[in-house]
């Protein structure tokens, strides 16, 4: 198996076209690199990278690895980003209920056990058909949506 590091020393082998300028960038040294693609190319069965005098260049297989790599390591940060961001989202917890006197008491000590920080917290109050509406449509109007 292939990591996703070594898909992200591919693509910044062959930004750079150079595996001494792509190890200075990113901060590692030529042989870290020179084994990566080792390790991937036998992984694969096939050469990314013909050398020459002035650096490296992708061959065929190598640009159709780099396109589906260039995708998954697109993929990957980007659920990093939606999913380190969604830490700092509270998550929502609503209650509708009737005009009771101890549901209200059971909703504030909820709150109190499970702390005001980590939710969004909300209540409504009404009539059965209310409560049963809200139960029926409020799940899928507050369903957060996440675009690219």
């Amino acid at each position: 198996m292939i990591s996703l590091q070594n898909m992200k020393y591919m693509i910044e082998i062959s930004r750079h076209q150079s595996i001494s300028a792509a190890a200075k960038a990113l901060y590692i040294s030529q042989s870290t690199l020179s084994t990566a693609i080792k390790e991937v190319e036998l992984s694969l069965g096939i050469q990314l990278f013909k050398r020459n005098s002035r650096g490296v260049e992708l061959t065929y297989e190598g640009q159709d690895y780099l396109n589906h790599a260039r995708d998954i390591v697109e993929q990957a940060e980007y659920l990093e980003r939606r999913y380190q961001h969604q830490k700092s989202i509270p998550m929502r917890f609503s209650v509708s209920t009737q005009r009771l006197p101890f549901s209200t008491m059971s909703f504030i000590k909820i709150i109190d056990e499970i702390g005001l920080d980590r939710y969004d917290i909300a209540i409504r109050e009404g009539p059965t058909h209310e409560v049963i509406h809200d139960v029926a449509t409020l799940p899928q109007r507050n369903r957060r949506h996440v675009h690219q």
